[in-house]
C-alpha cells in the first residue's frame, strides 16, 4: 500500500482518485473543487467529468485543469492534479463509470459537484487506512443540508457477516445509500465490474454500494463527518423511470450473498414503501389504465415476500394505502386512487 503524503511523482500512482460528476453546477462548482485541492493530504488526483453541462460549468473544470486562471494561486499549483473529461450528456451513472475507467488510485471517493467537504476529509480515510491496511471499505458520516450531522461512532468490521448484521440500522441513519461518504477499494471494483446502473434515475447510490459491500472483507466506520451535503432540490422523476428503479432493485437485492435474511427483509420492505410513492407519479401523469393496473398487480404480488411484516404495521399514510393496494379489486382501487392523486398540472 502507498501512503505517500506529498504531491504526485511522474511515475507514480495516487492513492485516492476523486470522482466528481459535473453537470450544471457553475454556481457550487468552485466551491467544490476548491474545498478538494485545499485537503491537508495531497496524494490523491481528481477526475472531473463534465456530463454535457450547458451553463459553462464545462469551462469551469479546464480552468482547473490548464491553471490559466493566474489570479487563482491554488489552481494553478495543483493543476496537474486535476484531470477533465468531457462527454455527451449521458447522466450522472455514465459520468461516474467514465471516472472510474480513469482512476489511477488504489482507492477511489467520490463527492457530488454542489457538496463540499472539510479540509480533513480525505485525511481521516487515509488514516484508517494506514491502521488497516486491509479495509475494503471506509465510511464517514456527513453533514445534511439541515446542518445535522449523520453520525455513529468508530467501528472496525473485521468480517462481512458482523457488517452486514448492521447494514439496515446503518442505512435508517443515511450512512449507506450514498457513494459520498464511502472510500471504496478500485481493485474490487474493477476485478467485479461494479459500476453504476445507468437505466435507473434514482437509488443508483444504493445499489452500487450494496454490490461493494456484498464483496467486502472488512469494512470501518469513522466518526468523522468531512462531507457537507447540500439539498439542491426534489428532481422530477417520470412514472416510467421511478419503475425501472423498482424491478432494478427487487432483482439486485436478491443476487447478494453476503446480506443475512433478516436484513434483505428488512430493505426490502423499505423498498416496498418506496413502490407505494411511485403511486403519485403514475397517477399525477395519468398513465394508461393498462399501466396503472400492470403496476398495481406488481405491487400486489410483493405480498408475498414480507411474510414476517403486516401492512397494518405500515405506518402512516401507507397504512390505508397499502390496505387498498394489496385488497381491493383492481379497477376499484384505481378508481379511489385516481381521486386521491390528482393529475398533475403542466
Amino acid at each position: 500500500m502507498n501512503t505517500r503524503s506529498g504531491h504526485l511523482g511522474e511515475d507514480m500512482s495516487p492513492l485516492i482518485s476523486v470522482i466528481i460528476p459535473v453537470y450544471n453546477v457553475a454556481p457550487y462548482l468552485r466551491r467544490c473543487v476548491d474545498s478538494l485541492l485545499a485537503q491537508t493530504f495531497r496524494d490523491f488526483e481528481l477526475i472531473l467529468v463534465d456530463d454535457g453541462s450547458t451553463d459553462g460549468s464545462g469551462s469551469i473544470c479546464d480552468e482547473y485543469s490548464s491553471g490559466k486562471d493566474a489570479e487563482d494561486k491554488v489552481k494553478n499549483k495543483d493543476k496537474d492534479k486535476v484531470n477533465v473529461i468531457h462527454q455527451q450528456n449521458s447522466g450522472v451513472s455514465t459520468a461516474r463509470n467514465r471516472g472510474i475507467e480513469a482512476a489511477r488510485g488504489e482507492y477511489i471517493s467520490f463527492v457530488d459537484a454542489d457538496d463540499w467537504v472539510e479540509p480533513g476529509f480525505l485525511q481521516a480515510f487515509v488514516e484508517e487506512v494506514e491502521r488497516h491496511p486491509e479495509v475494503d471499505c471506509v465510511i464517514q458520516g456527513f453533514w445534511n443540508h439541515e446542518g445535522t450531522a449523520q453520525a455513529e461512532p468508530y467501528a472496525y468490521y473485521s468480517d462481512a457477516a458482523s457488517f452486514c448484521s448492521e447494514l439496515y440500522r446503518l442505512e435508517e441513519k443515511k450512512l449507506i445509500g450514498y457513494v459520498w461518504n464511502k472510500l471504496f477499494r478500485r481493485a474490487l471494483i474493477i476485478e467485479n465490474r461494479i459500476c453504476f446502473d445507468f437505466h435507473i434515475p434514482i437509488g443508483e447510490d444504493m445499489l452500487f454500494c450494496m454490490s461493494f459491500i456484498d464483496l467486502c472483507k472488512s469494512t470501518s466506520i469513522l466518526a468523522d463527518t468531512g462531507y457537507h451535503y447540500v439539498f439542491s432540490g426534489h428532481k422530477d422523476y417520470s412514472f416510467l423511470q421511478l419503475n425501472r428503479r423498482l424491478d432494478t432493485f427487487y432483482s439486485h437485492i436478491r443476487q447478494l450473498h453476503s446480506l443475512p435474511a433478516a436484513t434483505v427483509e428488512a430493505f426490502l420492505f423499505n423498498e416496498y414503501h418506496f413502490a407505494l410513492y411511485i403511486l403519485h407519479c403514475l397517477y399525477a401523469e395519468r398513465q394508461p389504465e393498462d399501466v396503472r393496473l400492470a403496476y398495481l398487480q406488481k405491487i400486489r404480488q410483493r405480498r408475498n415476500e414480507f411474510p414476517a411484516r403486516s401492512c397494518r404495521r405500515l405506518e402512516s399514510p401507507y397504512n390505508w394505502l397499502s390496505v387498498m393496494v394489496l385488497y381491493l379489486p383492481h379497477h376499484l382501487c384505481d378508481l379511489l386512487l385516481k381521486f386521491i392523486f390528482p393529475e398533475r398540472k403542466a
